[in-house]
């Protein structure tokens, strides 16, 4: 059985007159950048494998590849499931 883990990451972000938060690119700790091409969905929803939080569940396209990204409601963090090697 695989197992997962909260990876926090360092967003960049547009926020419009409404208040309508956008990514554009995700920071990865090594300094890496990867835009964030498209958001298809946004929906509250928990996490499909760490839970938690709840959480608003981004549906995006980065860099041609689709990956969900998580924000916490409670604290405005954002972060991915990160599947852990044993």
């Amino acid at each position: 059985m695989a197992m997962y883990e909260k990876h926090y990451l360092t967003m960049i972000i547009r926020v419009d007159t409404g208040g309508n938060i956008k990514p554009v690119a995700i920071e990865w700790e090594d300094g890496r950048k990867f835009s964030v091409d498209k958001v298809l969905s946004i929906i509250n929803a928990p996490p499909v494998h760490v839970g938690g939080l709840p959480t608003q569940k981004y549906d995006v396209i980065v860099e041609g590849r689709r990956k969900f990204l998580y924000r916490e409601c409670a604290t405005g963090k954002w972060f991915v499931e990160r599947r852990i090697d044993c």
